[in-house]
């Protein structure tokens, strides 16, 4: 017991990075990638960054003041956790509004709204945001909701917009 090192050198040395044991070299993954600062200054000096943030500006691009409302109401909205309740407002801000939203999460909860010219509006929406490249929310939820809705409601149009969504997914 004569040189073993006391619990406060262990911690100091693996402070320092001295462990004495071999450590296994970081790899970047898909997970924790770790950027340095030279990688981020030069991003930031690319040009790139600039082009990203305007494309994504453009996506979410809010033409008027009541579609700056419309996007407080939905995300208000997704912060409901009672199913009916949520139903309940969803319900009022589609009847309520003229242009549907397009929060995806927002549209894919709404889909199990009882009422058949609603849901109708809400596919339509769904379908034109997946046929310009957007990613569904939970696209096996909405698969199965895509697969239920025609025995449901059982009408053509339900039919056809939940077949061409199944197509695009």
């Amino acid at each position: 017991m004569a040189d073993k090192p006391s619990w406060r050198e262990i911690d100091a040395r693996r402070d320092r990075g001295g462990s004495g044991g071999s450590r296994r070299e970081e790899k970047p993954s898909a997970r924790g990638m770790r950027v340095s600062k030279a990688d981020l200054d030069k991003l930031f000096s690319s040009g790139k960054l600039g082009e990203l943030v305007r494309k994504t500006e453009e996506e979410k691009k809010i033409a008027s003041d009541s579609e700056s409302s419309l996007i407080a109401q939905v995300k208000k909205a997704l912060r409901i956790e009672d199913a009916r309740e949520f139903l309940k407002e969803a319900r009022r801000i589609l009847d309520a509004c003229e242009k549907m939203p397009s929060d995806m999460e927002f549209l894919e909860r709404a889909l199990e709204i009882d009422h058949r010219p609603t849901v109708a509006r809400i596919l339509e929406r769904i379908a034109e945001l997946l046929a310009g490249g957007r990613k569904p929310y939970m696209a096996r939820v909405l698969k199965v909701r895509c697969q239920t809705l025609p025995m449901k409601f059982q009408d053509e149009r339900v039919e056809e917009l939940c077949a061409r969504i199944l197509e695009i997914l």
